[in-house]
């Protein structure tokens, strides 16, 4: 237990010590830069007022996410003659809405405040994991089973579409995974997004592709593994996106659990 504890005291003081000095190396390089440029400093925003403005665009797009009327009409169309049921479902997805929005903004705001600064710019290896893991909160909303339009994971496709690669570990969640996002192609104009899933307590895995055929329409395609206790049971989904501009969206998908199929608009309001 000793032991233990004293490597853990060690692995925090290191990341401590590697902190402070890229901390000071930045301000350093700042300030330099700021001199040569007639010393004009930017005030930088506390971490409360990047929380309210994270906040207020995580809890539309989340809320949207559980609450949109689409959804709401297939939790009625799987429990037609239920109404406990069906309050139940939608009470839950409030809740979730709201719980993800305070966490999410939380999140993406302690990654964007003065202290962390130092790390906003940096693309090595444990830079992007630790960004992927902490951030890319958007990555979380994907479903692989969803044949429906959601604002939030489409986020997360064309963050993934800029930078060209995520990966992190959500060690947090009911079912704990490790994921991957990469841009196959060019670097300017990738032709196909990968998002892969590994859940290792369930043995399941899950892949999200997305082929983005204009800048406001994709083609994509989720599947799932169940390689666990269940044996081997996959599952798959298809949706066209179109977003339009000052209109919506437009969305046609089909699932292979029941052989659902969706059409549907979203309007701005």
């Amino acid at each position: 237990m000793k032991k233990h504890i004293s490597c853990i005291a060690v692995c925090l003081t290191a990341f401590v010590a590697f902190q402070a000095r890229a901390i000071d190396q930045y301000l350093n390089d700042t300030i330099s830069e700021h001199v040569l440029t007639n010393l004009t400093i930017s005030k930088e925003e506390s971490f409360w007022e990047i929380f309210k403005t994270t906040y207020n665009g995580n809890s539309t797009k989340l809320f949207w996410n559980g609450l949109n009327p689409l959804r709401v009409g297939r939790t009625l169309t799987r429990f037609p003659d239920q109404s406990d049921q069906f309050r139940s479902q939608i009470d839950d997805a409030a809740k979730s809405a709201t719980r993800h929005s305070f966490e999410y903004s939380f999140r993406e705001a302690f990654l964007d405040s003065p202290g962390m600064i130092w790390l906003k710019d940096r693309s090595d290896p444990l830079a992007v994991f630790f960004k992927s893991s902490i951030g890319n909160v958007t990555e979380e909303e994907i479903d692989s089973q969803d044949v429906t339009y959601r604002p939030a994971p489409d986020s997360f496709w064309r963050s993934l579409y800029k930078e060209g690669i995520k990966y992190g570990v959500r060690p947090f969640r009911t079912s704990p995974y490790v994921f991957v996002g990469y841009a196959l192609g060019d670097k300017r104009d990738p032709i196909v997004l990968f998002n892969l899933r590994y859940f290792p307590a369930k043995e399941d895995v899950e892949l999200m592709t997305s082929f983005p055929l204009t800048p406001s329409a994709s083609f994509q395609v989720g599947t799932s593994y169940e390689v666990g206790r269940h044996g081997w049971e996959p599952g798959m989904t298809v949706k066209l996106n179109w977003e339009l501009p000052n209109f919506g969206a437009v969305f046609l998908g089909w699932g292979s659990s029941g052989g659902n199929f969706f059409a549907g608009c979203t309007m701005p309001f």
